[in-house]
């Protein structure tokens, strides 16, 4: 056991040299960055949105329209359906006459 694994660690160790941090930026000066990074970036996203919602909602609101016209008509229906549709055969006589036809 001339080379044990420990030495083999050891000088692999003693190769690597150490980081010189004073290259390194402050803790905060890093943090600073990276806010104003991710500002920049919620800008740019928040100027994509709103490009993106450009187009009108046309079909949207015609629908809209629509709906809101048909429970309009719903809730007037008995105030004026019987001046526009009248039965024939119904007991409601408002608006007709009847004749008799003799041979």
């Amino acid at each position: 056991m001339e080379n044990d694994q420990a030495e083999q660690l050891r000088n692999k160790a003693g190769n690597h040299t150490v980081l010189q941090t004073g290259s390194l930026p402050s803790r905060r000066e890093l943090h600073q960055r990276k806010k104003g990074r991710k500002k920049e970036e919620l800008e740019e996203q928040k100027n994509k949105k709103k490009k993106s919602f450009k187009p009108s909602f046309l079909l949207t609101k015609v629908l809209l329209v629509a709906f809101i016209a048909l429970v309009g008509l719903m809730v007037t229906y008995q105030y004026w359906s019987d001046k526009i549709i009248s039965p024939v055969h119904s007991n409601i006589k408002k608006g007709t006459e009847q004749v008799r036809i003799e041979q």
